[in-house]
């Protein structure tokens, strides 16, 4: 079921922004650099390499989000989170029991009842959200991967798929996931893909935390298409152009 009405597409590609000259450049008579950036391809490849950017480009992001009406009407229709009790638990501890559970369900492993409740109570949360995103909506996502993605043409995610709206979000959460600094699973390749919707979905968003992250949350057992992967010589993430369709079909219990 769908109870949200659609919202029609974000821009997440399109940014132009001048560099911030710092006193000393002034002072030599620099002249602040103008940069256009028309895809999120070409952001990508320009923060890759420019680590240095990253904070003054989300600052560029945020306003330009704030300033999208497609996005104050999001930020208008989204519930309180309190009405997403099982969204607020997964999302503040349950989120690595839940996933882990959705991994070994996909490798063919029953789960107990007491394992599947959470899982079919947040897809009924998500499912009722009053946030539908339309079709050809891009959002970001970050991960670790074992190794390039060079040459994969398709890509599972078995577990609960959590987006942004923001860029150099999903690059944090790439470089965390990839032991960038050293945390979780180290040696890993930080991936960041930029995700098209082929349908429109629903979705929860959580809006109001500090730092905004700017959070999407979709269904589980999304399926990618990849369309390009790219990287830099001296690029800190691999950038992976995907288009998700629908996902595995998984029957929810009779459990309220």
């Amino acid at each position: 079921m769908i109870s949200g009405s659609t919202v029609s597409t974000i821009d997440t590609s399109h940014y132009s922004f001048t560099r911030y000259l710092f006193p000393i450049e002034r002072a030599q008579g620099l002249q602040p650099e103008k940069f256009q950036f028309e895809t999120a391809f070409d952001l990508a490849s320009y923060l890759s390499e420019r680590d240095d950017e990253w904070n003054f480009a989300r600052c560029v992001i945020e306003k330009k989000l704030a300033a999208d009406e497609q996005f104050r009407r999001i930020k208008k229709r989204c519930a309180p989170l309190r009405d997403f009790p099982v969204f607020c638990a997964y999302r503040k501890k349950k989120y690595k029991a839940i996933n882990s559970s959705l991994q070994r369900a996909a490798k063919g492993e029953q789960l107990t009842i007491k394992e599947q409740q959470p899982i079919d109570r947040l897809r009924r949360e998500i499912a009722q959200s009053p946030i539908l995103l339309s079709a050809q909506q891009v959002v970001f996502y970050g991960l670790g991967h074992d190794g390039s993605m060079m040459g994969t043409t398709c890509y599972s995610v078995p577990h609960f798929l959590s987006t942004t709206l923001c860029m150099t979000v999903a690059i944090s959460h790439a470089l965390r996931k990839s032991g960038v600094p050293p945390k979780w699973e180290v040696g890993l390749t930080p991936v960041v893909m930029a995700i098209t919707l082929d349908a429109q979905r629903p979705a929860i968003f959580a809006c109001g935390r500090r730092p905004a992250e700017y959070e999407l949350l979709f269904d589980c057992g999304a399926q990618l298409s990849i369309e390009r992967v790219s990287n830099w010589p001296n690029g800190k993430f691999e950038f992976v152009e995907a288009t998700l369709h629908s996902s595995i079909s998984r029957s929810l219990s009779n459990d309220t």
